[in-house]
């Protein structure tokens, strides 16, 4: 969508940026708040920016002007923070620089940077955002920020789906995005996330009853998209989080209830076409085309196995490789291969997909047997929910979804930054 008002862009950026300068917290908490923003682009001497971005780049510059200026310090501990921060610098700079070595040396290399300053370096600017400005007893701030967002979203996407279904493509719960499985992937996580800190302890009742209210909306949301793949995710981010906080006897419970939910599910979807196009690999499916779009994938990540083709660039080079394939192909415009993974491997290479596992590996090393367990378990189900989705989608390769990625990281860090790793790594 393009901006109109170029003027009104620039009067609210004058506004973040002032507002940064006086309270960071804020101003980054806006930027959060308005992560749809990147759906409004426009161009800067050419150069195709977004609303979100230019929100970010903004609130960072005016944050740490805020520092020189009025020496301010938020950070809860700075030596105990960079060195909790510093279990991730290795990995974050690996995964860094391979994918901006991986767009450099792509064959369209003004797309591929645009996909990396996009869904790397915007959302690790948020990250240090966060990181800086942000304190334990703050977290609530950014997950109430989320939720909120979230629920509007998820709101008029409902208002949408009743009153003016004739707006809709396929009949799909949307809200603003297209297709309807962005929605599910931008909700899910929070979902999980919020209801996480509802059964926290600490969260006053106040906020429980607020998140609560959020996450039924945001589930009720999420069900009318029919994305399977954001069902399964937040069923299994919750079962995580049970297995996380629970004890023995209340696991078997869980279990067995998720079960339960998951055989309903089972009995009323079968009868329907989507849900049977999964199976069906012969005739055009969904299934069918998911499978021609893997083995794509496959292919082009054979033929570009150490650093890939270069974000944003798959789909370029799926158009090329397809026909070798299948032909004729089922699905020809396609901007990425339904997997988290393959998306990785074709656009990252190797090193790429290993800067990125050795990311999660660190996330999940940190312990969890302390009075945090509640938070952390949050993040920890929350993230995994995200690689849940990851199987059928690609949860991270879009500009929103990829800074709820980051902000995840950055709320253990500074949930955590006192605790050890596991065995003391």
């Amino acid at each position: 969508m393009l901006v109109s008002n170029i003027n009104l862009v620039y009067f609210f950026l004058s506004l973040l940026f002032f507002l940064a300068m006086l309270r960071p917290q804020w101003a980054i908490l806006a930027c959060l708040a308005i992560l749809p923003a990147f759906l409004l682009k426009f161009s800067i001497f050419e150069i195709p920016t977004t609303v979100l971005e230019l929100s970010i780049y903004t609130t960072f510059v005016g944050s740490f002007c805020s520092l020189l200026i009025f020496k301010n310090n938020t950070t809860p501990n700075p030596s105990l923070v960079r060195r909790e921060t510093g279990m991730f610098s290795r990995p974050i700079i690996a995964f860094t620089l391979i994918t901006l070595l991986s767009a450099l040396f792509s064959d369209h290399p003004q797309t591929a940077l645009g996909g990396w300053k996009a869904w790397v370096l915007d959302p690790l600017l948020v990250f240090i955002l966060i990181i800086k400005f942000f304190k334990p007893q703050d977290i609530w701030k950014i997950i109430a920020t989320l939720s909120i967002s979230s629920v509007v979203l998820s709101f008029y996407g409902l208002i949408e789906y009743f009153l003016w279904p004739g707006q809709l493509g396929d009949g799909r719960l949307d809200s603003v995005f297209d297709p309807a499985n962005y929605h599910a992937m931008l909700v899910g996580p929070i979902i999980v996330l919020a209801i996480g800190f509802i059964f926290n302890q600490q969260t006053q009742r106040a906020w429980k009853y607020c998140l609560g209210i959020a996450s039924a909306i945001n589930l009720i949301a999420l069900i009318f998209t029919f994305s399977y793949g954001g069902y399964l995710a937040v069923l299994g981010g919750l079962i995580i989080y049970g297995f996380l906080i629970l004890n023995s006897a209340q696991k078997k419970k869980m279990v067995f209830g998720a079960l339960i939910i998951f055989g309903i599910f089972i009995i009323l979807a079968s009868p329907t076409k989507k849900f049977q196009d999964i199976f069906e690999f012969k005739e055009r499916s969904s299934g069918h085309a998911r499978l021609d779009i893997w083995q794509t994938s496959a292919l082009i990540f054979k033929e570009h196995p150490v650093i890939g083709v270069g974000l944003n660039n798959f789909e370029y080079h799926y158009r090329q490789t397809l026909p070798r394939v299948a032909f004729p192909p089922l699905e020809w415009l396609v901007a990425q291969p339904h997997s988290l993974y393959l998306a990785l491997l074709t656009q990252t290479g190797l090193l790429g997909f290993l800067a990125f596992s050795w990311i999660i590996i660190r996330f999940f090393q940190i312990k969890n047997d302390t009075g945090f367990k509640f938070q952390v378990s949050s993040f920890m189900a929350a993230l995994s929910a995200i690689l849940i989705h990851g199987l059928v989608d690609t949860p991270y390769f879009k500009n929103d979804l990829s800074i709820i990625f980051w902000v995840l990281i950055a709320l253990l860090i500074i949930q955590t930054h006192h605790l050890p790793l596991r065995n003391d790594q």
